[in-house]
């Protein structure tokens, strides 16, 4: 019974330690989602600015196209790794409940096993008492 108890107190630690190390995966894709979300705000920004000279020449245009290609493979290739990120923050979330609920499971069998493992010893004490014998000596 004992053996029982140490086990799934283990797998309590066990599982923790997995626990932490989901989190810290999750908090990593979240920082990255943050950063890739403000990268796509500068990069619309400054796809949505147009250089407004007076006289366009053939080479600026070709040049102002150019950029403005770059910048949308850029935005293009940055809501793919959005997308991506956000369906891996999904799973790491799924992740992180299912490593909660199987160490909660775990500390809670360890619990019942110490209960019984109490009772146990209880009643082996209780045993061990001799019985009082309810007669009087006078």
């Amino acid at each position: 019974m004992a053996n029982k108890k140490k086990l799934f107190e283990l797998m309590a630690l066990k599982r923790n330690v997995e626990l932490i190390n989901h989190a810290r995966s999750a908090s990593t894709l979240n920082k990255e989602i943050q950063r890739n979300s403000i990268i796509q705000e500068k990069l619309e920004s400054i796809s949505s600015k147009k250089f407004e000279d007076k006289i366009i020449t053939g080479m600026q245009l070709r040049s102002e196209n150019w950029y403005d290609s770059k910048i949308q493979s850029q935005i293009t290739e940055i809501k793919n790794r959005q997308k991506f990120l956000s369906e891996e923050s999904l799973a790491m979330r799924r992740k992180v409940a299912l490593a909660h609920n199987r160490m909660k499971k775990s500390q809670e069998k360890a619990s019942q096993y110490k209960k019984e493992q109490s009772m146990e010893k209880e009643k082996k004490f209780e045993a061990s008492i001799p019985p009082r014998s309810n007669t009087k000596s006078s």
